[in-house]
């Protein structure tokens, strides 16, 4: 016997959302039978924007409790079966048809969905993978609580019926905005949680959701001490892994590396796919000296993430953040070249922190696997060719693998890129004295103040050079550059010397000429 369809009604509540609702309402097209939209006050052009769409619009006065305009959403509905989305969400393509499969199941009282979206914090951007039952059933029992981080789940289990799980997922682009708007949010459900707190003050949850809130603006202290009470209290083991492992990384913010440890651990306990808290022990055992454990552990995250095992309330961490860590432990160890290694897979995954880059050149000096060097060298130059400390690091590398030609090539590059440092003119300096290629001296010397390169100690080691070959008319031309473009950098005390000497070899010059 076919099963009979059930209808699905999207509920909404929304205010100035004219930026996001359409792409929102775009997703569920043919997904969902009805589109209820409750507008809590909008000015712009969301309500024409919802009618456009064929929802049926209501208005609510906004009374600073979310779970009272989700009600009054809930009670326009008119099917068998509720999705809730916000604005700022879109059900991605590849789970609009299990959505409505989801439907036929007669026993499930709801279904837990998962919300990805990228947060931006004051330490980086997370990618983080939330699971809540957004989709339910249709039932007058089955509510909304909580002014601010509404909860559904309680209600649905007060009835006995079991949330299920299920891979629809949703995309959040919300949190994907600046750090400004996403603290002036934890600012607004902030004063929510607090008024709700102080009416109910044993509430354990809003409790949780408090430190949450100080600890997305930054205040440690506060949110721990929120947190540290929040434990006082009976939780489910999903809420209490969560309060653990926000208490670990407040611990590892401020350097407290074994409470850090202890706390990730006690949320493991509680959940142990956490991706979360397991990073968090990582890091708290690497900044605690523990390296070789902390390798045990970001493997073990490797691991969990690619055989696609997920709590319901975490952070997917991005393999190159892994990578990174993993980079600093080996070298920590002594394991220069598998720390060069994996600080080359960082770089492949992201070009946008100079960390990686740095810790690999760090660990140049420390390896014997000279032509394994030189050939991850040449990778790097093709993905960071405007990287002067590269090139020269590269050409220091080259000349003492044997290849003088490509050295002095590297070397140039790295001159005459942006951000280039006038070192790298002394460096060339110091080769060709050692070449005794007295010849290309006045070429560099020209080359670097026609860059605005030249410096004191450029200019110190180029007349060091010119006195020993007793080409004292050259050495008078450097003492002259020396005293009129880097007079600033001289040592006071040195400046009579320089200006004395100016005058010594400028005779000895002329009785030689």
């Amino acid at each position: 016997m076919k099963p009979i369809a059930m209808k699905l009604s999207l509920c909404m509540i929304v205010k100035n959302e004219e930026r996001f609702l359409a792409g929102c309402l775009e997703s569920v097209r043919d997904v969902v039978d009805e589109l209820v939209v409750v507008d809590t006050g909008s000015t712009d052009a969301t309500r024409t924007i919802a009618e456009r769409f064929g929802a049926r619009v209501f208005s609510f006065e906004w009374i600073g409790d979310f779970s009272a305009a989700r009600n009054h959403a809930l009670q326009q509905a008119q099917g068998e079966w509720i999705l809730y989305l916000d604005a700022d969400e879109r059900l991605v393509e590849s789970s609009r048809k299990e959505v409505r499969k989801l439907l036929d199941d007669r026993m499930a009282g709801g279904f837990v969905l998962w919300v990805e979206s990228a947060q931006k914090l004051r330490d980086g951007a997370v990618q983080r993978r939330m699971g809540y039952p957004r989709l339910f059933r249709n039932h007058p029992q089955i509510r909304f609580e909580g002014k601010v981080h509404e909860q559904i789940g309680p209600s649905i289990e007060r009835l006995r019926m079991p949330v299920k799980p299920s891979s629809v997922v949703i995309e959040h682009l919300g949190y994907a905005q600046t750090v400004e708007i996403v603290q002036e949010k934890a600012e607004r459900n902030l004063a929510l949680l607090r008024a709700q707190l102080a009416e109910d003050p044993r509430n354990g949850y809003v409790r949780f959701q408090v430190g949450n809130s100080l600890d997305v603006l930054g205040r440690y202290d506060e949110a721990r001490a929120e947190l540290e009470e929040a434990l006082t209290h009976q939780f489910t083991k999903t809420i209490r892994a969560s309060v653990h492992a926000l208490l670990a990384g407040i611990a590892l913010r401020q350097d407290r590396w074994d409470d850090g440890v202890t706390h990730a651990r006690e949320s493991l306990k509680h959940d142990e796919h956490q991706a979360l808290a397991r990073w968090f022990l990582g890091v708290g055992l690497k900044g605690s000296g523990h390296y070789a454990d902390a390798l045990g552990v970001f493997e073990e995250i490797l691991s969990v993430q690619q055989r696609g095992v997920h709590s319901a309330n975490d952070v997917m961490i991005e393999e190159w953040k892994v990578f990174f860590h993993m980079a600093n432990c080996y070298d920590a160890l002594g394991d220069a070249a598998r720390a060069g290694a994996l600080f080359i897979r960082v770089l492949e995954r992201n070009r946008d922190s100079s960390e990686p880059l740095e810790g690999f050149i760090r660990t140049v000096g420390k390896r014997s696997d000279l032509q394994n060097v030189l050939a991850e060298f040449d990778r790097l130059g093709v993905l960071f060719p405007q990287h002067p400390d590269l090139h020269a690091n590269h050409a220091m590398l080259l000349r003492a693998a044997g290849h003088p030609d490509r050295a002095y090539q590297n070397l140039r590059k790295a001159q005459e890129l942006p951000n280039a440092k006038p070192e790298y003119h002394e460096l060339e300096l110091s080769w060709a004295a050692d070449d005794e290629n007295w010849e290309s001296l006045p070429d560099i010397i020209h080359r670097a103040e026609g860059l605005h390169r030249e410096s004191f100690p450029f200019y110190r080691l180029a007349l060091d050079l010119a006195v020993r070959r007793k080409e004292y008319a050259f050495a008078s031309r450097i003492l002259d550059a020396m005293l009129t473009r880097v007079l600033d950098q001289i040592p006071h005390e040195a400046r009579t010397k320089y200006i004395a000497l100016n005058e010594k070899i400028s005779t000895l010059s002329g009785c030689r000429g």
